[in-house]
């Protein structure tokens, strides 16, 4: 694709047009800047990469796949995240059967916050974990799946306080009712937070394009 952008630049073609004659005719894409030597090295990476795998290596790939989906279930973060939703979950059906007849917008608007990130928190730390793991086994990855982690884990992190600050408008709103439960779910996310921030040092370090820019 370079090769015949490059081309179309010299001779004064479109270059779309120019790819598009590449796509559909098969020309020649090596170009000028390629040697026969890396043209042959591209070509059997790609006959590797597209080799149907063998019954024996299929089996270790599903073996692999296997033991990192039982080490990520089993792990702390990924454990604590799932109950945390889950009990979030059914406290707030219950607080919503509760203040249904309160007209109060800001309870309204805490409760749909608990609600949205009790689904989002497990889900982004889960995430978060399988990067880390696949950085941590794989000594050919690139930092690519360190970064996603990372970002994921800073994500979490997000609406973790975006659900701190939910739950304490609940036990300002509804104190009595409450029975120490918002309290509960506070001191529950607040570890949560505490054990993302030291399992992703560099979380808080990421940097999201558009959102943590600094002209943002």
């Amino acid at each position: 694709m370079r090769a015949a952008f490059e081309r179309a630049a010299e001779t004064g073609l479109d270059p779309d047009a120019a790819v598009e004659a590449v796509l559909d005719e098969g020309e020649d894409m090596r170009g000028p800047v390629v040697h026969d030597a890396q043209y042959r090295e591209f070509l059997e990476l790609i006959d590797r990469a597209n080799r149907p795998m063998t019954p024996a290596e299929e089996a270790e790939f599903n073996r692999r796949i296997k033991e990192e989906e039982e080490r990520l279930n089993r792990h702390p973060l990924v454990v604590d995240s799932r109950e945390y939703s889950t009990v979030a979950l059914q406290i707030l059906e219950a607080i919503s059967a509760m203040t249904q007849q309160t007209d109060d917008p800001i309870l309204a608007a805490a409760l749909e916050t608990i609600g949205w990130f009790a689904y989002f928190i497990p889900a982004k730390t889960r995430r978060a974990l399988h990067g880390l793991i696949d950085a941590e086994v794989d000594d050919d990855m690139d930092d690519g799946a360190l970064s996603d982690a990372n970002g994921s884990a800073k994500i979490a992190r997000l609406a973790i306080a975006e659900s701190l600050d939910a739950w304490r408008t609940v036990l300002q709103a509804t104190p009595a009712a409450g029975d120490g439960v918002p309290e509960a779910m506070i001191r529950r996310l607040s570890a949560l937070d505490a054990a993302l921030a030291v399992a992703f040092p560099g979380a808080e370090r990421f940097r999201r394009p558009g959102f943590d820019d600094e002209s943002s």
